[in-house]
């Protein structure tokens, strides 16, 4: 009963909030503007300051009652991009709630920063980028602004998203885009990521092809990717996602992410974590797979419901002598809540959410001393692409 009249309290003081804000709305000049009264004239310089805060409220973490609550600033990234001239661009940007690491990393760009690549336009229909980039494993949710997710799913949140390499992108026809990315295939050096006892491989590289279509005047989209890396000698990753959106009226859409990943050196880290390290080094023959949907209903032009779900499985795909074939983790997840956008123009929004995850183990893993748990959590937050310039 006191849980029920706190979330309720919460609910209250959000819905109170929106409306405040719904009378201020229109048109958002950038901060520059505000201030110095300039009039944009050129695409040289563009910057914004992407933001995510909320507060968390959990509870049921494995006893009853009210976790540990918090403010949190959850993403907080500048990004700086623009366009030199017809053919030359340039994008950076860094996260500012990440510490600065790069000494040790193999491409000697630190953890926080994103992108540091320039563009090259070679023509209407090849083009280039090079440099600290989004890897483009796809997937409609991989795809989307980090700010806009308020929950990863286990495969995503271990995917390592940013590294350094060229794409090359082909483009079909205005629906469709053809992308090759070669990048290294870690940031870290080969013993600090995966262990020791390995060899270093040649071409520690991970090579992407992702596609990126449009069917139906835009109705069905896709994010489709195929990927294969060498993380060490003789290991190596296969790696599949089917990104589908599906837009049914102006009101109601949704998205369906579909994910594989076969790793003869366990990169996500999950059946490690159960399993333990093997011969010094990250367990053999990590089998992941993922689905995640979430479905969208702008019932109101300010108002967005909606709801996301998430099932994975961790498995070892053969046996071995430290442990055997088969499932160890099945995981769920579970997001639904309300999306107050406040102006017109501005993808500013302020949101109420109920998050969920279930964890649950196989006989084999709870030989290994795991057991199921299940975490739930209130979360109020704001969400803003901030336009500094």
């Amino acid at each position: 009963m006191r849980l029920n009249k706190k979330l309720a309290t919460l609910l209250c003081g959000f819905i109170f909030s929106t409306q405040i804000f719904a009378q201020h709305a229109n048109h958002e000049p950038t901060v520059a503007e505000r201030v110095f009264e300039l009039e944009k004239k050129n695409d040289l310089l563009n910057v914004s300051l992407n933001m995510h805060g909320s507060y968390d409220a959990p509870f049921g973490y494995e006893s009853s009652g009210m976790g540990e609550s918090a403010f949190k600033m959850q993403q907080l990234r500048l990004d700086v991009k623009g366009n030199i001239n017809e053919w030359l661009s340039y994008r950076w940007r860094h996260r500012l709630n990440r510490p600065n690491n790069g000494a040790g990393s193999i491409d000697n760009v630190s953890s926080a920063i994103d992108y540091a690549a320039i563009g090259v336009k070679l023509n209407d229909k090849w083009s280039l980028f090079l440099g600290r980039q989004c890897a483009l494993y796809g997937g409609v949710e991989y795809d989307l602004n980090p700010i806009e997710v308020i929950e990863f799913s286990d495969m995503v949140n271990n995917l390592t998203a940013f590294m350094t390499g060229a794409n090359v992108a082909y483009k079909v026809s205005d629906n469709h885009l053809l992308q090759l990315q070669i990048l290294d295939s870690r940031n870290g050096k080969l013993e600090d990521v995966y262990g020791q006892n390995l060899n270093k491989a040649k071409l520690p590289f991970v090579y992407i092809l992702n596609w990126n279509g449009k069917f139906f005047d835009g109705k069905y989209a896709t994010c489709w990717s195929i990927s294969g890396a060498s993380p060490a000698r003789g290991k190596y990753t296969a790696y599949v996602a089917l990104g589908n959106k599906i837009r049914f009226s102006k009101k109601l859409d949704m998205y369906l992410d579909l994910m594989h990943s076969y790793e003869q050196l366990d990169d996500k880290g999950y059946l490690t974590a159960i399993v333990g390290e093997q011969f010094g080094h990250r367990a053999p023959s990590a089998l992941y797979n993922s689905a995640v949907m979430r479905v969208n209903y702008r019932f109101a032009p300010r108002w967005n419901a909606f709801f996301k779900g998430m099932y994975e499985t961790t498995a070892s795909a053969k046996h071995n002598a430290a442990f055997e074939r088969g499932r160890y983790r099945t995981a769920y997840g579970y997001i639904g809540g309300l999306e107050f956008y406040p102006m017109e123009e501005s993808n500013l929004h302020f949101y109420a959410a109920f998050v969920g995850r279930s964890y649950q183990y196989s006989n084999r893993a709870k030989m290994r001393g795991f057991n199921d748990y299940d975490t739930q959590r209130l979360q109020l937050g704001f969400i803003y692409q901030l336009p500094v310039f």
